[in-house]
């Protein structure tokens, strides 16, 4: 096998690939053999059609097979053999079959760019020094404990510290106003999530009971 690299314009690359002509008399041959066993053609059983009748009427088509079989056996050690490595499948762009002593293919494409390391040896650093709290690290704390914190249904009355679920509407004059209702509503009790007062009613109430709350929006 012989090998040719040509540089084209910025990354491109074209590939000429040169193989004895045996090869591909033999590839493209058995390629004909293949459809004799599936052709049928007048005046012969099929599976007896002799290889130049083939030749005359499925020639084209067995130069296109045995060209992709060429090219799927050769191609990695013909780029190995230049040392390149494709970004992209190569296109075949050129075909010789016609040579007596050779057969050549060629097929183009694109290498990846060569990228230039910068040198960081003499890079400074600075490095910032976090000042962390003991009201940061409760914090971080209490974060984490309300994550893993698993909640079970319990029969007694509602305190600090619980998740009660919730169904409430909220009225003013006589009207439920926008955004003043909702369903199964969930809470922790004591976080002051809400408007001040309406926690602290719904603490020490039973599982299922109704209450009412007079409360003044800020």
């Amino acid at each position: 096998m012989k090998t040719s690299l040509e540089t084209l314009d910025g990354l491109k690359r074209s590939l000429t690939v040169k193989l004895p002509a045996d090869i591909f008399k033999q590839k493209s041959d058995a390629v004909l053999q293949k459809m004799a066993s599936q052709v049928a053609i007048d005046g012969f059983r099929k599976g007896k059609v002799p290889l130049s009748i083939l030749r005359k009427q499925f020639g084209d088509n067995a130069t296109s097979d045995a060209v992709n079989d060429i090219v799927n056996e050769t191609l990695v050690d013909a780029l190995a053999e230049v040392k390149v490595t494709p970004a992209a499948r190569p296109t075949i762009t050129k075909i010789d079959s016609k040579d007596k002593e050779e057969f050549s293919y060629t097929v183009e494409f694109e290498v990846y760019p060569k990228i230039k390391v910068a040198d960081f040896s003499k890079l400074k650093i600075e490095q910032t020094k976090v000042k962390i709290t003991k009201a940061d690290e409760e914090k971080t704390l209490e974060g984490l404990i309300t994550q893993s914190t698993e909640y079970k249904s319990v029969k007694r009355k509602s305190k600090e510290g619980d998740q009660v679920t919730i169904d409430f509407e909220g009225i003013m004059d006589g009207k439920v106003f926008d955004g003043g209702k909702s369903t199964d509503f969930q809470l922790i009790l004591g976080k002051g999530s809400m408007i001040k007062g309406f926690e602290d009613g719904l603490t020490d109430v039973a599982p299922g009971k109704s209450i009412s709350l007079d409360l003044t929006f800020p």
